[in-house]
């Protein structure tokens, strides 16, 4: 508690508020949080302490693609306040607040608080939170994994594989049973601690609800789609619902003379809208991505034609509300969880040339653990490609990189990938062009592109290998499909 006259020259107190909030159980929160926007860089807190690293999404997927092949037993915990447990680190970060609101009348009139620890709503919060159980999972002999700074691992005396996951304050742990819950109760006595999951059964995770079989694992998300039809009104498009997330062949543009701008309330839900699919196309609805990423263009300035393009888009999400992003790799429960097995690593890129009014191409890229899709893009190109074969080559380099970033995960764990890896694409020109030291007068604008394949071939990690258009799944994150093409191509990675 500080007196007013006490206040370091040039020190601006910063003040409290209440932030409530209801969760998907029906319970209503109300949390005390800092107005961190109104603390000053280098006086409270440095330009660096502002972001904290969460696990990366294909990390995710990759480990849960484990736990099918492992059948391993999952326990997730959330750390109570977790960001409550962090500290100032520097001298020089001193930070003043007003007292609370509902708490004047237990302190003298216009006095300040000296906030010691980081709260919920400072800049340092998740950073300062995110050093500190790094710092307890050192102590518990858990070893950062050299790719992913929230991916940990440990390997048991009897050679199992035990590995840990930090999103945010959500903790999980997957290996042996004994294992996890060993572990689990280590990290209960460092922390107060939630069990997210009784029994070892997963049932949400990043905002996804988690059905799990020996099998696979599914992905959905029913609370997004009950907003969608309480908040926004949509029904799954009535007696005529849509089969495919846009119309069979069309390409969203905008007509700048015959279409009309959007109002404020649609533009503001719009914007909403497009916020929750994108949530929904990265981890539940892979199969909305061109549509998403069609929508997505004109987020600044939508039309009418816009509105309708994403209406159509929320009631095929509503009228297929069933299906989610499944997990399925082959030979499902076959590892043992020890560091002596071989994994496969496989992609397929795609692209659709100068079909946009832009005249820019779109591609699309699948990568593959296992036979089990982890990482689906769908992106326009930032230049124009001059023929095909640079269009396809970009989309190939695109997917490639995703391959190796699978690798490293995978390879950093102490365990094994088969060399070399190979990218599917079903262009011949681009294909001879990754594999072979050639190049002519109208390719030599895409030489870096080349060379970046060229070598991996060369070091005996990826080899570029043609397959017919029509087996290509990246082909649907391209263009709108039709009917039979689309469900074709989804139901390998969708249920």
């Amino acid at each position: 508690m500080i007196d007013p006259e006490e206040l370091p020259e040039g020190a601006k107190p910063v003040d409290f508020c209440w932030a409530c909030k209801k969760k998907p159980s029906g319970v209503y929160r109300a949390r005390l949080a800092l107005r961190g926007f109104k603390q000053v860089a280098g006086d409270s807190y440095e330009e660096d302490d502002k972001a904290a690293p969460v696990v990366n999404g294909l990390s995710i997927k990759i480990i849960l693609t484990m736990i099918v092949l492992a059948n391993w037993y999952t326990k997730i915990v959330d750390v109570e306040s977790a960001f409550l447990h962090g500290y100032f680190e520097r001298p020089t970060e001193r930070l003043f607040a007003t007292i609370p609101d509902g708490f004047e009348p237990y302190y003298p009139p216009n006095w300040l608080l000296e906030v010691l620890k980081t709260t919920y709503g400072s800049k340092q919060g998740a950073i300062q939170w995110w050093r500190e159980i790094c710092k307890a999972l050192y102590y518990l002999g858990w070893k950062r994994h050299s790719i992913d700074p929230c991916l940990f691992i440990k390997v048991t005396k009897d050679g199992h594989l035990i590995v840990l996951l930090l999103w945010v304050d959500d903790v999980m742990i997957a290996g042996k049973r004994e294992d996890v819950i060993s572990e689990a109760a280590a990290i209960g006595r460092l922390f107060d601690v939630t069990d997210e999951s009784p029994d070892g059964k997963m049932v949400e995770y990043v905002g996804c609800m988690i059905d799990r079989t020996k099998e696979y694992i599914k992905m959905t998300q029913p609370i997004k789609i009950a907003r969608f039809k309480d908040e926004f009104g949509f029904n799954g498009g009535g007696s005529r619902p849509p089969n495919t997330p846009s119309k069979p062949g069309s390409v969203l543009a905008i007509d700048a003379e015959g279409d009309k701008p959007a109002t404020k309330s649609e533009h503001a839900q719009y914007r909403t809208i497009a916020g929750i699919t994108n949530h929904m196309a990265q981890w539940s609805r892979p199969d909305i991505l061109n549509s998403q990423r069609e929508v997505s263009q004109f987020l600044a300035k939508p039309t009418k034609k816009c509105i309708e393009a994403q209406g159509r888009l929320t009631n095929y999400i509503v009228h297929t509300e069933q299906l989610g992003y499944t997990i399925k790799p082959k030979d499902a429960g076959t590892w043992d969880g020890k560091q002596n097995f071989k994994f496969v690593v496989e992609g397929e890129s795609d692209s659709e040339y100068a079909k946009d009014p832009s005249r820019r191409s779109v591609n699309c890229g699948c990568t593959y653990l296992n036979g089990s899709l982890v990482k689906m893009f769908s992106k326009m190109m930032p230049v124009v490609a001059l023929s095909t074969t640079e269009a396809e080559l970009y989309s190939a380099v695109q997917t490639a990189m995703d391959m190796m970033f699978t690798y490293h995960i995978v390879i950093a764990m102490g365990l094994t990938v088969e060399l070399p890896m190979v990218l599917y694409c079903d262009n011949m020109g681009a294909v001879h062009l990754a594999n072979n030291w050639t190049i002519g007068g109208r390719t030599r604008h895409v030489c870096v592109k080349i060379n970046y394949l060229r070598e991996l071939k060369e070091q005996g990690f990826i080899h570029m290998k043609h397959k017919s258009g029509t087996l290509v799944k990246a082909d649907q994150g391209t263009k709108n499909l039709g009917v039979v093409d689309f469900w074709r191509f989804i139901k390998s990675f969708m249920s």
